[in-house]
């Protein structure tokens, strides 16, 4: 009898991860970044923190619990590669400190924080907030128990001759300089996106000495990192992860008390009232409860299962799906209709309880969150500022490599 051997799928490394390298990398390069791991627990920062530190070295990683630290790091800013911000309010000192060091040698330390500073303005160099989610948690755990593969290597020394963007790179990091909007249109943002490509740059090529050119490979690769949901733009008051959350409770509540789902609705309201299993006699403008909104982050719990399944049965469910706060493509209508559950929630963006009061509710007693009625008997919805409803992240709509270099193949 034959005995067929499937081998476990490989453990990718986690976006966190690759971005963390990257800014430190882009360091070396001369170009700094702040980076800002926001909403992860201390457990799994801490063991970040020694993943980083080995990448970095750790004789040359300074962590800054007080003004003595800053004072050390004032003294041989060139030694360092890593500079871990453990005290919030040091963050923008730290910063300045990096940004004005000059030396034959530019490289210059990368900085990160487990928080993001109050007036995002006020830093100097360019600044990442990397948002977790639940399924970036896990993802970091799993990497992390199989021994972390795919470790990246930095290099001992920058480039001597420094790095260069190709000319078909260049306008990416002008702001607005791309028509229709395709780039970034804020100078930090620019610089951002500079920096993760020269980092790019000096972790593909294994020699560090030399004139490096910026290409088709490192941008393209940038691009697609840049298209995680983790990413958040700096200073924003919501971010893509609140505008889900709204979005995905009003399909949820539209739902509840469409008149045509009367029969076999799961979700049915009682009496008008679209809140009438989980309130009692609590009053109808609550919309929903904190629980509600973190059942429909769960992408495996029932609730989510359940409008999944109605949705596949309406007319407009296509529509509404990809209304759900998607972090992947939704297949064609067709294929939807038929698709199995699981392969559905798994394009769903997942939260946790925590961002649901750190975000949903917190935008709701800051009023940037409201409930309305278009009419009597229309079901209660969930309303954004326009402004803010359109936030979205500054790259997300910059130009396939392809675009840009139609007569090359990109290996990245």
């Amino acid at each position: 009898m034959t005995r067929i051997s499937t081998s476990p799928a490989p453990i990718r490394k986690p976006d966190t991860v690759v971005f963390g390298e990257l800014a430190i990398t882009a360091g070396l390069a001369g170009r700094p970044v702040v980076v800002c791991f926001s909403e992860s627990t201390a457990a799994i920062d801490s063991e970040l923190w020694k993943c980083f530190s080995e990448f970095a070295r750790a004789s040359h990683v300074l962590h800054v619990h007080s003004q003595k630290d800053v004072t050390r790091l004032r003294k041989a800013v060139g030694h360092w590669r890593l500079i871990v911000v453990h005290a919030t309010r040091l963050l923008n000192t730290v910063a300045w400190i990096v940004q004005l060091h000059t030396s034959e040698m530019s490289a210059r330390p990368t900085v990160f924080s487990r928080a993001v500073p109050d007036s995002v303005d006020d830093l100097p160099i360019p600044l990442l907030v990397l948002r977790s989610t639940p399924d970036e948690s896990s993802s970091i755990i799993g990497w992390l128990m199989a021994g972390r593969p795919q470790r990246a290597v930095l290099p001992d020394e920058r480039p001597t001759s420094g790095i260069t963007l190709d000319p078909a790179l260049v306008p990416m990091t002008v702001p607005s300089s791309l028509p229709n909007g395709r780039g970034p249109a804020k100078l930090c943002d620019c610089q951002l996106l500079a920096a993760l490509l020269c980092g790019a740059c000096v972790t593909r090529n294994s020699q560090p000495t030399g004139l490096t050119t910026c290409g088709c490979n490192e941008y393209e690769r940038i691009r697609r990192l840049l298209q995680s949901p983790l990413l958040c733009t700096a200073g924003e008051p919501v971010s893509q992860l609140a505008v889900d959350m709204v979005a995905r409770t009003n399909v949820f509540l539209e739902l509840k008390c469409n008149p045509e789902l009367i029969e076999g609705n799961p979700l049915r309201c009682h009496d008008g009232d679209p809140t009438w299993r989980i309130r009692g006699s609590r009053t109808r403008q609550e919309l929903t409860t904190r629980n509600e909104v973190a059942d429909l982050g769960n992408v495996r719990s029932r609730l989510t299962r359940e409008i999944l399944g109605l949705l596949q049965n309406v007319p407009d469910g296509y529509a509404m799906f990809q209304r759900m706060g998607l972090v992947r493509q939704p297949p064609n209508e067709r294929v939807f209709k038929s698709n199995d559950l699981p392969t559905l929630t798994r394009m769903l963006r997942s939260w946790s309880f925590k961002q649901v009061r750190t975000h949903f509710d917190a935008l709701r007693k800051a009023s940037l969150i409201s409930g309305e009625r278009e009419s009597a008997n229309a079901p209660w919805q969930y309303q954004l500022p326009e402004e803010l409803s359109l936030s979205s992240s500054p790259f997300r709509t910059l130009p396939p490599a392809i675009e840009l270099y139609p007569d090359q193949e990109t290996s990245a």
